[in-house]
């Protein structure tokens, strides 16, 4: 048995929903990463940076700390799953899955539109083993890592940039003890580690680095 802390940045109003429901919505559509399913972070840095991101979205002033803590939580979880049934896209077995599948499904007319209309095509894909092929009679989680472009590193010549480590949960019954995780005391840690992992090379540091909020 695997057993996983998972954090999950959501709207206040949303989390308190969560909570009344004792149950998490999942994220539904080709457009989303790992396609359907409930997404987690392993690191609360993480859940924390997808609520600063969102806040912006949503204002028309500059960030400041306290908006993001007011408007959104994490919610934190043990996801609970046997080892066997985790489809880790970063192990060669299912990796190697997921580009043949892809590869057999690119040039199929009802499948065209749907690459056309995503920015990447692993949700399209993944849907398409879980939702047509069944793979979710046989995995409750889909296991990978988000990387960022090692373009924005060259300059420093590491190879390692940042992984965004996720799980996109399929089966909800995996999903244990739900808590709301108070991250208002880290943000001063975690505006910290991003002004160090990110590079200011990147070009929209105007708007989402800590270091240039109000």
């Amino acid at each position: 048995m695997a057993i996983f802390i998972g954090y999950h940045g959501t709207t206040r109003d949303k989390c308190r929903n969560i909570f009344k429901c004792k149950r998490f919505y999942p994220s539904r559509g080709d457009k989303h990463w790992l396609g359907d399913g409930v997404y987690f972070y392993l690191e609360s840095f993480f859940a924390y940076r997808w609520c600063v991101l969102n806040c912006k979205n949503k204002m028309t002033s500059r960030l400041n700390a306290q908006c993001i803590i007011d408007r959104y939580s994490i919610i934190e979880v043990d996801i609970n799953v046997e080892e066997r049934r985790i489809f880790n896209i970063d192990g060669i077995e299912h990796k190697s899955i997921l580009m043949e599948t892809y590869e057999e499904i690119k040039n199929l007319a009802e499948m065209s539109s749907k690459f056309k209309n995503v920015e990447m095509v692993e949700g399209v894909v993944l849907n398409y083993l879980f939702s047509i092929l069944h793979y979710d009679k046989d995995f409750d989680i889909i296991l990978a890592t988000f990387p960022v472009d090692l373009f924005l590193y060259k300059n420093i010549k590491m190879r390692h940039a940042i992984s965004e480590m996720q799980i996109c949960v399929r089966n909800g019954s995996v999903i244990n003890n739900m808590r709301e995780f108070d991250f208002s005391t880290e943000v001063d840690k975690y505006n910290h580690l991003w002004g160090n992992v990110y590079l200011e090379s990147d070009p929209k540091k105007n708007w989402y680095f800590p270091k240039f909020w109000a």
